[in-house]
């Protein structure tokens, strides 16, 4: 056997029954599936939505899609506005007609009736202690597990027209003052005589309380349009940098039109105005290019915030006129429903009802063509201000581009400087390495090229590893054989050291050229004359055969004293340049 409670709940607090959440995806599922509701349901959803929702481009807010309808729907539910909710959950039932007939039949088994809720006045007509509802919630999850909790817990207030009594969790209030009054009602005894007057005494609270939240709002209203003219006045530069126009009067209006409750509006301007004020220390330009680099991705960040709450409160409607929305238009009920002429005669009946069939239509047409200008209108001031917003972007990039040619000419420079640097820093290298072993041999700079060689080999036996083919000449006539010796320290140095820390694409017949003068560097040849003439384009060290593609050489005439080919290549698993051709030209097809 149920209790139920007799007293009256408006119907938009059933969404404080459930998870917010889970609210807002029934707000997002009716929105979406309007199209599935009977004509009854839609036209009641529809009529409560252009009565309620105000929203920027379109007459009849009913028209917008789901998307743009959501947050408004959610926002004016929130607010308690029971015709909207009611015609919401009406639909909501509709749409989720399987789970609303599992729910009825679960409690037309126990002999619970299942009227629905009033939604002429707009209520609940009865309440549910909260364990008992909770209990039915539970019966019917264990029966059908695979069902939403928050669902079934919606859909038996809906189906049963009852909302779960308040249990005092929902009651409880955080002031000592207010704690210390319920606490004396509580302990009151039911025959004191102030138990006649509570309902009279209930009422006076109310209208304090309403006297008060309107107080509280002018005030922070107050605040509000006094907040807006600060930010706008001290950081006009700012703001006009990034194209926001903050007008105090538009913006404070806006605010009253969101649905957004004033306090929280208040602490979103203030964020606005921290941003701005930490915007304004880091938009110049730093001192230095790597704070620079700091500094331009904080900008970023500080930008993309500013704009977002800007776009955010101008995206907001304007509060709607004062209407009379309460009474239904003549000839419709609460709803939205038509209310037939009982009295007229058939034929008069259908007459009227094609009229009114042609004046629905031609009025739908109306609102068509109006919604499409609006939509025209909003799309144009869009584009107008989508060609300010390019021309500025464009003008920032034309900016940007300045400063990274500035910057790239800078860092050629760098470097420059760098590339001059570290030839030094390598010229001192070999030299020390020079040094080292002629103080331990007694050895003077290379006379011939086979010398060149041996000194190479005794200096970077790390770096590089000889292994000269059977075309290669030790002895070849070279007249500067201490050339030969820079190129092979080239390779064991500067070369080396890119291959073994790759970056940026190597340009080594430049690098050469700067360290070598003279010398070039070549990166391959030919398939078909590498096959052709293999002994001169192979070699093999420990097992394993090179091809050598690469080689550096000077001169270009067949004189051996004034021409020579140093060929080579690189092994990435022991990391050393294989020296494996030295001489005259490899020979090739034309030669």
């Amino acid at each position: 056997m149920t209790t139920t409670v007799q007293h009256r709940v408006p119907i938009s607090q059933i969404i404080y029954k459930v998870p917010r959440t889970y609210f807002q995806e029934v707000v997002d599922a009716t929105l979406a599936r309007r199209g599935e509701l009977s004509q009854g349901a839609r036209e009641s959803l529809d009529s409560a939505i252009r009565a309620r929702v105000r929203l920027t481009g379109f007459r009849d807010a009913s028209k917008a899609d789901a998307n743009l309808l959501g947050p408004q729907v959610l926002a004016l539910c929130d607010l308690g506005d029971d015709r909207l909710a009611g015609a919401l959950l009406r639909a909501w039932t509709e749409v989720e007609g399987e789970l609303h007939r599992t729910v009825a039949e679960h409690l037309e088994e126990r002999g619970i009736p299942s009227p629905g809720p009033n939604l002429k006045d707009r209520c609940f007509e009865d309440c549910w202690p909260v364990a008992e509802w909770e209990e039915q919630v539970q019966q019917i999850l264990d029966k059908s597990p695979d069902l939403d909790g928050s669902a079934v817990a919606l859909m038996v207030c809906l189906a049963s027209g009852r909302a779960p009594e308040g249990d005092g969790a929902d009651l409880a209030v955080a002031s000592p003052v207010l704690n210390e009054w319920i606490e004396k009602l509580t302990d009151m005894k039911s025959e004191d005589p102030e138990w006649d007057e509570i309902f009279s005494f209930m009422r006076i609270v109310g209208e304090i309380a309403e006297g008060k939240a309107a107080e509280r709002s002018a005030e922070q209203l107050d605040q509000l349009k006094s907040k807006l003219p600060e930010i706008a006045g001290d950081f006009g530069d700012e703001l006009g940098y990034l194209e926001i126009d903050l007008d105090p009067e538009a913006w404070a209006m806006k605010a009253l039109g969101s649905g957004r409750r004033l306090e929280d509006v208040l602490v979103l301007a203030g964020d606005l105005g921290e941003w701005l004020a930490e915007y304004r220390k880091i938009r110049p330009q730093a001192e230095s290019r790597q704070q620079e680099i700091e500094r331009q991705e904080a900008r970023a960040d500080h930008e993309k915030a500013i704009l977002a709450i800007a776009r955010e409160w101008e995206a907001w409607s304007m509060p709607p006129e004062e209407t009379d929305d309460e009474a239904p238009p003549e000839g419709e009920d609460a709803d939205g429903g038509e209310v037939p002429d009982a009295g007229a005669a058939p034929a008069d009946r259908d007459a009227v009802a094609r009229l009114k069939a042609e004046l629905a239509a031609a009025e739908d047409r109306c609102a068509a063509l109006a919604a499409e200008r609006d939509g025209a209108t909003a799309e144009a001031e869009s584009l107008r201000s989508e060609n300010g917003a390019l021309a500025a972007a464009k003008a920032s990039l034309e900016s940007h581009r300045d400063r990274l040619a500035q910057e790239n000419g800078d860092l050629k420079e760098d470097l420059a400087r760098v590339t001059s640097q570290e030839e030094v820093w390598r010229r001192s290298y070999i030299e020390s390495r020079k040094a080292d072993v002629m103080e331990d041999e007694g050895e003077p700079e290379p006379r011939s090229v086979r010398e060149a060689i041996s000194l190479a080999e005794r200096l970077f036996p790390e770096q590089l590893e000889f292994a000269l083919n059977a075309k290669s000449d030790k002895n070849s006539p070279f007249q500067r054989p201490t050339e030969v010796f820079d190129a092979l320290s080239w390779l064991a140095t500067t070369y080396h050291h890119q291959r073994t820390n790759p970056g940026t694409p190597p340009q080594f017949d430049k690098v050469l050229k700067e360290s070598c003068p003279g010398w070039s560097y070549k990166p391959g040849q030919t398939k078909t004359t590498k096959q052709r003439f293999d002994e001169w384009y192979f070699t093999s060290v420990n097992g394993r055969t090179y091809d050598l593609d690469h080689h550096l050489g000077k001169g270009n005439s067949h004189d051996p004293q004034n021409t020579i080919r140093i060929a080579f290549a690189w092994d990435e698993d022991i990391s050393r340049v294989v020296i494996g051709y030295i001489g005259l030209h490899q020979r090739n097809r034309q030669t």
